[in-house]
């Protein structure tokens, strides 16, 4: 992507969104409903009173995160305000998503590693 003219990759990128964002929206519902229902039937509610549960409270953060980027700011300001800033500055804006995009994928990573190992008693 970095060897792309910015309409290349600004191409690219929107066709890939376009691909990858519905699926995303729908598997942040999963993953809400999901959750809910182990809350529900394994009645775990007042494990986010007790402070050995962090690890459950950082799920709930990053989820509250991931929906906030995808059903808020996604479409109401990376749409608009990347074409622009793409159109003038591509380099600089390809380099801060793809910056983005890894700081998104290395803190899923960590949650994850948190919520395995504090379910199996790791903390």
């Amino acid at each position: 992507m970095k060897q792309k003219a910015s309409e290349e990759w600004m191409e690219e990128f929107r066709a890939i969104e376009n691909r990858l964002g519905p699926q995303a929206r729908i598997t942040v519902l999963l993953v809400l409903l999901s959750g809910l229902y182990m809350l529900y039937s394994y009645n775990l509610w007042d494990r986010f009173t007790q402070s050995q549960y962090w690890w459950m409270h950082l799920m709930v953060g990053v989820w509250l995160l991931f929906a906030a980027l995808l059903f808020v700011f996604e479409p109401l300001v990376i749409c608009c305000v990347l074409e622009k800033r793409a159109r003038a500055a591509s380099p600089a804006v390809l380099i801060r998503m793809l910056w983005m995009h890894r700081a998104i994928l290395a803190s899923s990573l960590a949650v994850i590693f948190a919520a395995v190992g504090g379910s199996h008693g790791l903390f």
